[in-house]
């Protein structure tokens, strides 16, 4: 950026009356027409360990007066639905509460009196610790599988295969359950791991030592028939056709608009809003790291619609593009918000104003945290098309309504914009267009909420984990004065591991190794002579006669039907025999029968970066 245009751009700011250090923008070194390749995914290309996640974990349900804990904070705030977690937050499901996450094509769902932490999350793996309370998680046949691993204060529970399973924790004695609907689960505790097949329930007992058994799988209950009811109106999804099921949010835009071919543009969604509706304002900003500023729609259908695709405008109304023509089969990776930021002159009076308009279809995302090449290419590879350059120009910047203009202190303080937002004089032609305004967080951006008290029965329980020991959280005080030295940019991976070792305040979840021995010795059968029980062989399951859908990837204007069955729309899911003769089993451990546990030597504990440890080494099975 030439000092001619930054002194016009002074020169700008003074009139408007803006504070000029207000509106630095984080990418003055990153031009906005980087020379992107079209046609790139996550899967062809290889991302760097320090990138971010390429999806985060959304709040996609919530009732009861469901609350969260920030990294970092020792307060809690109310949970609003479409809020992003991320690693080393907390979630609790009062009494009579229930609440649903997705992070990618995994799904879980909370049943009252449960506590959930985010202890890792990453592209391919999720780790939750359950300290008590009941939960369902659902891993769907997707482009890349999930790892799920769910540590109890009785055992870690591993889920590497697509299916349903339900955990459940019991702090007071150290006992647990595990129930594998469909898949298959390894559950390890006090040094040893048992294999749970599909229809079997594993009841795990503390004591000295801890014991188990192996029982056909429980009756569902009230949680599992409201989980059952959750999940029918994901398989049933129409907005999946369009969009695949690796997409979250990709149910909430079910009857909320009409799904259309754009000319210039393909496969288009229009939702039903008022006039005078603009994307990315009726909501609010947040931060939430490593992503920064993060935008929190309040329709429960603005999930999708603000962290993939583009906006554009077509015969005077918004349509939403999820992807390039063409790019439909494309990894989602997840953005905190696909709109860019402007400066200059701004509505009279508005000193300090904070101001945005949405991307259009074509237009490179550049965001404010630290990246390599190969993430921005995975990031904006589903809205260009092959052989296509990228846009260097906005179209939206131009639109009359587009702009949404703030004061800083609603951009600051999560308060929701639209009842705030000031008159913009006009379309955003002649702005300096950036990533994010360089504005440091505070206390109120992160809590994005009323600050209350912890919740009584949500009080720290040592976890049983089995690949690694959970990262300490660095205190937000800490982490604020690392923002403001960088004049508000997001922290990458490097920055937050030299926090942590320099941070006495950095605290970990509780936790130890369940791969090590309990002190009262290892985990044993809880009776002798345990026969482990062997479901029968599921029977094929074979489709009921009718068309085929068709391919939704041409011919988006063909409605699907709402009530198809889940095979017609993706085949692999969890519980779906697709393959003759049972070849969809989960395969035999070698030398091992069905549900044998065998036996963990214990391994010496890696020392890992900030503080943790994590298990390593190669395992000797043996009979017990």
């Amino acid at each position: 950026m030439s000092l001619q245009r930054i002194a016009v751009l002074a020169v700008l700011l003074a009139i408007a009356g803006c504070a000029p250090e207000r509106v630095v923008f984080v990418d003055d070194e990153v031009p906005l027409a980087a020379p992107l390749e079209a046609g790139l995914d996550s899967g062809a290309m290889g991302l760097e360990q320090d990138d971010p996640p390429t999806r985060a974990m959304r709040l996609s349900f919530a009732e009861g007066g469901v609350s969260r804990q920030p990294a970092g904070l020792d307060e809690w705030a109310p949970a609003s639905v479409n809020l992003p977690l991320a690693a080393s937050d907390a979630l609790w499901v009062p009494p009579g509460g229930r609440a649903e996450l997705q992070a990618g094509a995994t799904g879980m769902r909370l049943s009252e009196g449960t506590g959930l932490e985010v202890l890792r999350l990453d592209s391919r793996a999720l780790q939750l610790g359950l300290p008590r309370g009941a939960m369902e998680v659902r891993i769907l046949q997707g482009q890349e599988l999930d790892s799920v691993e769910v540590d109890t204060p009785a055992g870690a529970v591993l889920l590497n295969h697509p299916g349903a399973y339900r955990v459940e924790a019991d702090p007071g004695g150290g006992s647990g359950r595990v129930t594998v609907r469909s898949g298959l689960a390894e559950v390890t505790s006090a040094g040893v791991t048992v294999p749970v097949q599909a229809g079997t329930t594993m009841d795990l007992a503390g004591g000295d030592p801890p014991s188990y058994d192996l029982v056909p799988q429980r009756a569902p209950d009230a949680f599992d028939q409201w989980c059952a009811l959750r999940q029918k109106r994901e398989d049933g999804s129409e907005s999946a056709v369009y969009l695949g099921r690796d997409l979250p949010g990709h149910a909430d835009l079910d009857g909320q608009g009409e799904w259309k071919i754009n000319p210039a543009y393909g496969t288009a969604w229009a939702p039903r809003v008022p006039a005078g509706w603009a994307p990315y304002r009726d909501g609010r900003w947040v931060w939430s790291e490593p992503w920064g500023w993060t935008w929190v729609d309040d329709a429960p259908w603005g999930y999708a619609t603000s962290h993939y695709g583009r906006w554009a405008q077509a015969d005077g109304a918004w349509i939403w593009v999820p992807h390039a023509e063409g790019m439909r089969g494309t990894r989602p990776v997840y953005a905190p918000a696909l709109v860019a930021f402007v400066g200059g002159p701004g509505p009279a009076g508005a000193a300090g104003a904070v101001a945005w308009f949405p991307l259009g279809p074509r237009e490179p995302y550049h965001p404010a945290y630290p990246a390599s090449r190969a993430y921005l290419q995975a990031l904006n590879a589903g809205s260009l098309p092959p052989g296509a350059p990228a846009s260097a120009a906005h179209a939206n910047q131009g639109i009359p309504g587009a702009l949404t203009v703030v004061p800083q202190s609603v951009f600051l303080g999560a308060r929701p914009v639209a009842a705030a937002a000031l008159a913009a004089r006009g379309p955003a032609h002649g702005l300096r267009v950036g990533s994010a305004p360089a504005l440091v967080p505070g206390r109120e951006s992160v809590l994005a909420g009323p600050a209350g008290t912890p919740p009584p029965a949500f009080a720290p329980v040592t976890l049983q984990v089995r690949n690694h020991m959970p990262l300490a959280a660095v205190p937000f005080e800490a982490r604020q004065r690392a923002l403001a030295a960088g004049q508000g940019r997001p922290l990458g991976a490097p920055a937050l591991t030299g926090l942590r070792r320099q941070d006495p305040g950095a605290r970990a979840v509780p936790a130890r190794l369940a791969t090590s021995p309990a002190p009262g010795g290892s985990l044993r059968p809880a009776h002798p002579g345990l026969s482990p029980f062997r479901p029968a062989a599921p029977r094929p399951f074979t489709p009921p006669p009718g068309p085929r859908t068709q391919d939704p990837g041409s011919r988006p204007e063909s409605v699907p039907q709402r009530n198809q069955p889940p095979w017609a729309q993706r085949q692999g899911e969890p519980g779906r025999q697709n393959r003759p003769n049972g070849q969809n089993r989960p395969r035999r451990i070698q030398g091992q029968g069905r549900n044998q546990p065998r036996r963990v030597n214990p391994v010496r504990p890696q020392r890992r970066e900030g503080g943790g440890r994590e298990g390593g080494g190669e395992r000797r099975e043996t009979r017990p």
